[in-house]
């Protein structure tokens, strides 16, 4: 007589475990926008972008633009940190302003390469000015039901211009309107009613 034992076999898929199969999941995104990392497990590609990212970071503070001031432009980089920078060559006058621009110009073929996002939603125009440390920036959005998506959205898109702002010296605190509303954050997606800019 010959026994039968069935074998089971328990396959974890928590981050936990994750380190124990050759090629777990991956996010869509990735396999739609970059089909050459389908494959790529996620712990690897981490290390693959943070590399990248400091090779590029190393290229740039080579490069110097006569009469042009290097600056930190922030935008999100989920495959890296929440809210990291590329550099840009500004003009020396008016450098908040010229580097806040660069925000909004958005992002060039390498930059995305490196896995940086954008999170403007529609801001094209803008004006700043700074008053006791403090730089007041007021922009304008054309086509918030077209260009604003969600609340993270809008939270990325403040963390990245607050963090522009304060790298310079003059700038202590940012203080930031969207279509005159000084409360653009929360009556955006709520119905709390709106707060007019105070500048």
């Amino acid at each position: 007589m010959i026994w039968v034992v069935p074998i089971l076999f328990w396959i974890d898929y928590s981050d936990s475990c994750a380190s124990y199969f050759l090629w777990p999941f991956i996010d869509e995104g990735i396999a739609d926008q970059k089909p050459h990392l389908a494959n790529v497990p996620n712990t690897l590609l981490k290390k693959l972008y943070t590399k990248n990212y400091e090779n590029y970071l190393n290229k740039m503070s080579k490069q110097s633009v006569k009469d042009k001031l290097a600056v930190k432009v922030y935008f999100i980089n989920p495959n890296i940190d929440d809210y990291v920078y590329v550099i840009r060559h500004v003009d020396k006058d008016s450098p908040l302003k010229n580097t806040i621009q660069e925000y909004l110009n958005g992002l060039t073929p390498e930059e995305k390469k490196l896995g940086f996002e954008s999170s403007n939603f529609g801001n094209e125009n803008f004006t700043v000015k700074i008053e006791n440390h403090i730089a007041k920036i007021h922009f304008t959005a054309s086509d918030l039901t077209k260009d604003l998506r969600s609340p993270q959205q809008v939270i990325d898109f403040t963390m990245a211009i607050t963090l522009t702002a304060e790298q310079f010296d003059a700038v202590n605190d940012a203080q930031i309107c969207v279509n005159n509303t000084y409360n653009y954050e929360i009556t955006f997606f709520a119905n709390e009613e709106s707060v007019d800019c105070p500048f």
